[in-house]
């Protein structure tokens, strides 16, 4: 098959239009207001990002919410391992399950920053990563056992 000069591909990209530092895909703004503000990051209204973090939340077992939300700025490493390690948690930790939950995490984690929610989004952003770290390196069995090694002013983030 010979190549064209696929005049099809070329005439369907010339009519968008280039982006600039003072241009957003929108249309609706300059550009510098729509994304110097996370709130209003890509023009989502408030109440809008409110029911995609309450949908999300019925995606995720309640005992995750009630432990992440419970008082987020308290979370530490040795919380998310006692947490993790229970017998209740331990089948959120395989790792399909850990996949999506952390997905759904980072997820969360974003829209509650858009509501200048940073605690909980902070929680949310602990909570991704260290099912990322069982997910990708060791399971939570092993971070366990690290952890009985280690200070308690490591796991409990004073150092």
């Amino acid at each position: 098959m010979a190549r064209g000069k696929n005049s099809r591909r070329n005439s369907q990209t010339s009519t968008l239009p280039l982006p600039t530092n003072r241009s957003c895909a929108c249309g609706n703004c300059n550009g510098i207001s729509c994304l110097s503000q996370p709130s209003s990051f890509g023009h989502k209204n408030p109440k809008d990002v409110q029911d995609a973090i309450d949908f999300h939340w019925k995606i995720l077992p309640i005992e995750i919410k009630m432990f992440l939300l419970r008082d987020p700025v308290k979370l530490c490493l040795r919380k998310f391992v006692d947490f993790y390690s229970t017998q209740e948690q331990i089948e959120n930790t395989s790792k399909n399950v850990a996949a999506s939950i952390c997905g759904c995490s980072w997820y969360l984690a974003l829209q509650y920053m858009f509501l200048g929610k940073l605690s909980e989004a902070k929680a949310l952003i602990l909570n991704a990563a260290f099912l990322q770290e069982v997910y990708n390196n060791k399971p939570v069995d092993q971070i366990k056992e690290l952890c009985t090694g280690a200070s308690m002013e490591v796991l409990q983030g004073k150092e």
